[in-house]
């Protein structure tokens, strides 16, 4: 446990991810196969079935130092997190002596799901003696769940890498299957198996050019395929081996979140990788992108999960066919392949697909004269209509730019962030060496924007993730953008340390800051709010500059956004 507390300590301190990956390799090659089986476990948010809940803990404090509730609800508000409150209420110092992290789970976490009430208690005061306050909070969150790592899940999938010598993406895979923690599998684990794991790589992304600026002339010389591009995730479906596979752009496997379109992709021939977007469907526009984002939080995706935020994969490129690398060959020949590949879907799916099965008939019934089929038939309750799987993105052709810009100017009515464009052409696109796609966007807004608050990464004291930006309504500054970290490392930086400097008020990892700092803002799109005061949140939102010399008096006001689109 030392070693872990030692490497939680290290990663919020590391001052770029090249420090943190080499204290993860540093940590997973150093311990034993057991213990980093064990890490790995929780490293990857899985928890165990204890049985044991927040109730427990605080009687086990109560117990032990005899502060009533509403003290320890006081604590809280000031510390702002539970299992640091627990830890640093218990009254030992404990840290006497060293425990494997193998060792604690085994003899006293999994044991507790079978325990009595009064078994569990003196065995999370033991727990709780034996180790320091720093690993008693590592502690109660293995049980209460929340373990969080100051490291990005890629990074601790490259450190496996480094050390196993396995491309990360089959990392990601194999961690995504049915596994439990020992030496042995932990030693399986980082075996090469290079027939299978070449089988499930995803093939390469190719960047898709995003760009405002019209195509040339010369692009038009064999026309343009282009179809609307709606938000979504970026993905490919494989099917190789008899084994379907669905990988995000970021070489996340994402089987566990979209079932219904793993099993969609077993009825496509082996050998087929396909490109596109997962969408969310709905039979009026827009599609929500909400459905998306809610599918990539979870898990696993249940049943209801999956009837009550519908996706589908909608198909822009094929890559591979029969196992034949088709990524150079120009897009009209790849469009035939593509159609072809995707028609015996359809023919499959309408066979396979909806196939409702019907329990056997009971043959007691054969017995009577009469029956009533209602009852014989064991039928399903009605279930909600979703949308096959898989679709066929809906192209036309564009031979001039009057007609291309026809359809961009278009493409806010529809709610769509641009227009997905390939020339059809036998040459390769004239801007780039290899056949790239081109995502062209209607021409963005701009907005002079005040920040607001910032989010902190949880387990680090100074790196931000997402920063809130403000816009005048009446008298009062109001949230109407949130942007993410797809900036450059300078400008979150920056942002950073002016957060630190003018914090008005902490709650847990949000820090509100003094509203002086404007930035001017682009964005594409401004789509409604309930959760937002001034009911709008703009899309795609992204810093451009910083304005100095400039009051909080200039900062847009709402009425003036909406005006833009």
């Amino acid at each position: 446990m030392q070693r872990l507390q030692q490497l939680i300590e290290n990663l919020d301190t590391a001052a770029s991810d090249a420090i943190k990956l080499q204290e993860l390799k540093s940590y997973l090659s150093s311990i034993p196969p057991e213990d980093a089986a064990w890490a790995l476990f929780f490293f990857e948010n899985r928890r165990l079935k204890t049985k044991t809940g927040l109730k427990l803990l605080k009687e086990v404090i109560e117990s032990q130092t005899c502060f009533p509730d509403w003290v320890i609800k006081a604590c809280n508000e000031r510390v702002k997190d539970t299992p640091e409150t627990l830890a640093l209420l218990f009254a030992s110092k404990g840290g006497r002596c060293e425990i494997s992290l193998s060792t604690l789970v085994i003899q006293f976490l999994q044991p507790l799901a079978g325990f009595t009430r009064l078994s569990k208690k003196e065995t999370i005061r033991c727990a709780w003696e034996m180790l320091s306050t720093t690993q008693r909070v590592l502690f109660n969150k293995m049980i209460l769940g929340g373990f969080q790592l100051g490291a990005q899940k890629s990074l601790i999938h490259e450190a496996l890498s480094k050390i196993s010598g396995i491309p990360r993406s089959v990392i990601s895979r194999r961690l995504i299957e049915d596994w439990q923690p020992s030496a042995t599998w932990f030693q399986s684990f980082i075996e090469s198996d290079p027939e299978i794991d070449t089988a499930m790589t995803p093939c390469h992304f190719e960047p898709v050019v995003v760009s405002e600026v019209p195509p040339d002339k010369s692009d038009f010389t064999h026309g343009l395929e282009a179809a609307f591009a709606f938000d979504g995730a970026r993905v490919q479906g494989i099917r190789r081996r008899e084994v379907s596979t669905i990988w995000s752009e970021e070489l996340i496997p994402l089987n566990l979140c979209f079932p219904e379109l793993i099993r969609g992709l077993s009825l496509l021939p082996s050998g087929t990788v396909l490109e596109g977007f997962i969408v969310g469907w709905d039979d009026d526009l827009p599609p929500p992108r909400e459905n998306v984002q809610k599918r990539l939080k979870v898990k696993t995706a249940t049943q209801k999960t999956i009837q009550s935020t519908p996706v589908q994969f909608v198909v822009f490129d094929i890559i591979e066919r029969h196992g034949i690398n088709l990524s150079h060959c120009p897009f009209a020949q790849r469009r035939v392949e593509m159609k072809q590949v995707m028609d015996e879907w359809s023919h499959q799916w309408s066979i396979h697909g909806n196939k409702s099965e019907i329990d056997d008939v009971n043959p007691d019934f054969f017995q009577q004269e009469m029956f009533d089929m209602s009852t014989v038939l064991k039928t399903e309750p009605e279930k909600s209509v979703l949308p096959p799987p898989m679709s066929l993105c809906r192209f036309f052709k564009c031979n001039n730019w009057a007609s291309l810009e026809g359809k961009l100017n278009i493409c806010r009515d529809k709610h769509a962030t641009g227009l997905l464009c390939m020339p059809v052409g036998p040459k390769d696109y004239p801007h780039s060496d290899e056949n790239r796609w081109r995502l062209l966007k209607p021409a963005s807004c701009r907005a002079r924007l005040a920040l607001l608050s910032a989010e902190r990464l949880p387990g680090n004291q100074t790196h931000f993730i997402r920063f809130t930006f403000g816009a005048w309504l009446n008298d009062s500054l109001v949230s109407v953008a949130v942007i993410g970290t797809r900036h450059s490392k300078k400008d979150f930086e920056s942002l950073g340390e002016f957060v630190l400097r003018n914090t008005l008020q902490k709650q847990g990892n949000n820090f509100q800051v003094k509203p002086e700092l404007i930035y001017e803002i682009s964005f594409e799109d401004i789509q409604e709010s309930s959760r937002s005061k001034s009911g709008i949140r703009l899309k795609n939102a992204r810093l451009c500059k910083r304005l100095t010399g400039t009051g909080m008096k200039q900062a847009s006001t709402v009425e003036e956004i909406k005006s833009l689109i």
